[in-house]
């Protein structure tokens, strides 16, 4: 595991955004893609929500081909090392 779901958590709970009442929905939908953190992809890539790669996330996320359950011949998947 690359960071623990505790400090993913912790992470978006201090992070200052633009609209801060749409925490409870982002971390709804981070423990329902990655089952609080116990997914494949959260454990390898640090992605919670099951984001695949494309071009205009570059400078946000790093590129990492993974062959997963929902893709047996891979894909890009975004790859984060800190929460």
């Amino acid at each position: 595991m690359i960071f623990s779901w505790e400090s993913f958590v912790e992470a978006v709970t201090l992070t200052s955004i633009q609209y801060p009442q749409l925490r409870v929905a982002y971390l709804s939908q981070c423990i329902l893609e990655s089952g609080r953190g116990s997914s494949f992809l959260f454990g390898v890539a640090g992605n919670p929500t099951g984001i695949k790669w494309r071009p205009e996330l570059q400078g946000f996320a790093a590129r990492k081909f993974l062959v997963t359950p929902t893709e047996p011949l891979g894909a890009e998947w975004c790859f984060w090392d800190k929460p």
